[in-house]
């Protein structure tokens, strides 16, 4: 029997793109500055998905060959007391947006009843709400969009630093 892990589907800006470029320039920064892990800009599909590492590349298969490509827009800057969603990007609740979600629930056997935040995190961590609003003021609000063309397959399990791609699906 395979090993069960934790991995989460992710929509990464396309690195060509001029807001990828930007916004890579800005987590980076605030990674050093306030000593927290870097990461890639993504948006988070779905994240939770525990079974084999198998499993996941088969569901994502299936995903990727039921979703046509996006756009995602870039809205306003949000905030809350969670460490993954300390500060974040909200991202347009369009109908191909939450569709995506609910598709990949759907085939991950997850609650298709939750509430999907759209989303591209900024900075992970535990800070004050004076940190927060004082980042916000520096990185003004990031505006834009994107095509999703591809789910990118991830590992989550352990701490940030550990997190790694599994595999590149394109969409159809």
């Amino acid at each position: 029997m395979e090993k069960t892990e934790e991995y989460a589907l992710f929509l990464m800006l396309p690195s060509t793109s001029r807001i990828c470029s930007t916004l890579k320039s800005t987590l980076s920064k605030l990674s050093r500055k306030y000593n927290t892990p870097y990461f890639e800009p993504h948006v988070t599909l779905i994240t939770g998905v525990g079974c084999s590492e198998k499993e996941a590349i088969q569901k994502t298969a299936k995903i990727a060959s039921t979703i046509k490509p996006y756009t995602i827009e870039l809205e306003n800057i949000g905030h809350l007391n969670k460490y993954y969603q300390s500060l974040f990007v909200k991202t347009r609740k369009t109908p191909e947006v939450m569709d995506a979600n609910l598709v990949s629930r759907k085939i991950f056997g997850q609650e298709t009843n939750s509430k999907y935040m759209p989303h591209l995190s900024v900075i992970y961590g535990n800070f004050s709400e004076e940190t927060k609003k004082e980042i916000i003021k520096k990185i003004g609000k990031p505006s834009g969009s994107f095509m999703v063309r591809e789910i990118q397959l991830f590992s989550i399990a352990g701490e940030v630093k550990d997190w790694y791609r599994i595999k590149i699906f394109p969409l159809r």
